[in-house]
């Protein structure tokens, strides 16, 4: 119930009314729900996540990323991304062994100030080390798994990561807005479901592992 609870907030964020709380008092709920603000972000979320150790993650789309305990504190990793159109920060997710080695995932959209920028926004995957010697500024403990994936127009970017009962990173990437046939290309990154080990190397079970202009 409490998970749902969360979720149920996080949708009403997203659709936005968390700007628009006070409003949500005077409205009647469906039986067994209740409206409470936890929190109120200055720009919009795009993830909320559960970590392992039970802590809730909120990021937004200009780059921010704040652990929830029972406030809203000052974000606890800014990185520099494109944000216009639908790019972003647009997704999250948590090691399997994050207790031990503090280990998430993030997927985002370049800017201008990211690790190895190389001139126009691309969409990425790096994986980020929680600790208390962890940089709020810029990501210290940084490591790119996967680069350069198609964000043509600004629109079209994917991002909503998960782990799998694999322990695989599944990947969702959009077309990029521009060329269409980026999906069928399987030379190009864009419009796939891409699958990575936590490690950004490539599963040997891949089903294009091998396979003559096909990316792995």
């Amino acid at each position: 119930m409490e998970i749902l609870k969360y979720y149920f907030l996080f949708l009403l964020a997203t659709a936005g009314f968390l700007t628009a709380a006070p409003a949500l008092a005077h409205q009647t709920l469906p039986f067994g729900f209740e409206s409470q603000t936890i929190a109120r972000l200055k720009a919009l979320p795009t993830d909320l996540e559960f970590a392992p150790d039970g802590s809730i993650w909120i990021i937004d789309k200009s780059g921010s990323v704040y652990l929830f305990t029972d406030s809203l504190n000052e974000p606890l990793l800014t990185l520099s991304v494109a944000s216009d159109k639908e790019r972003g920060l647009l997704g999250i997710a948590f090691d399997p062994d994050f207790v031990a080695n503090g280990y998430f995932y993030l997927y985002y959209t370049t800017g201008p100030k990211a690790l190895n920028y190389k001139g126009s926004p691309k969409n990425r995957l790096s994986r980020f080390t929680y600790g208390s010697q962890m940089s709020s500024s810029q990501a210290d403990t940084e490591k790119i798994l996967l680069d350069d994936i198609t964000s043509d127009s600004g629109m079209h970017n994917g991002g909503g990561i998960k782990i799998g009962p694999d322990k695989k990173l599944y990947i969702p990437t959009g077309d990029g807005g521009k060329v269409s046939t980026n999906a069928q290309n399987l030379n190009n990154l864009g419009g796939k479901i891409l699958r990575l080990n936590l490690d950004g190397t490539v599963p040997s079970d891949n089903p294009f592992v091998g396979k003559n202009g096909a990316r792995p």
